[in-house]
């Protein structure tokens, strides 16, 4: 995931079978740009902003 940064210790739990655990991470944008999501693998990803 170029320009991402894992959040250390800061994981969650999908609610499959196996009990996946998630990863969370982070990076920074300017107002205005535009992002684009990886999907990476199955588990696809989910989109969090904090405005400032």
């Amino acid at each position: 995931l170029g320009g991402w940064k894992k959040v250390e210790g800061l994981t969650f739990g999908y609610t499959d079978g196996g009990r996946t655990r998630m990863a969370v991470f982070e990076t920074m944008l300017r107002a205005g740009e535009e992002l684009e999501i990886p999907q990476g693998n199955w588990t696809g990803g989910v989109l969090l902003v904090r405005e400032e």
